[in-house]
């Protein structure tokens, strides 16, 4: 994957804390996220495919939103809303 093509952003998801907006988090807030990062950061993870997974489900569940509007439209209407 090119990060310059398909995610020019991604160098920004390494940046744990700032995916995460930290910097915007209350003190007891940042504390327990501190903590909770102390205890995963060294886990192996590619948050490239993880991004791309995200993505991929997401456009899955609208797919399937617009299937249920779609047949439930024509249902009513009797007509290709996507036409």
């Amino acid at each position: 994957m090119q990060e310059g093509v398909l995610f020019p952003l991604l160098k920004h998801f390494r940046q744990f804390g700032k995916f995460y907006g930290a910097n915007f988090m209350s003190s007891d807030e940042r504390t327990q996220f501190s903590t909770c990062y102390e205890g995963v950061k060294d886990n192996n993870c590619n948050k490239g495919e993880e991004i791309l997974a995200y993505g991929m489900d997401d456009v899955n569940v609208l797919r399937q939103a617009c299937c249920a509007f779609r047949n439930l439209f024509f249902k009513l209407v009797k007509m290709e809303p996507f036409r």
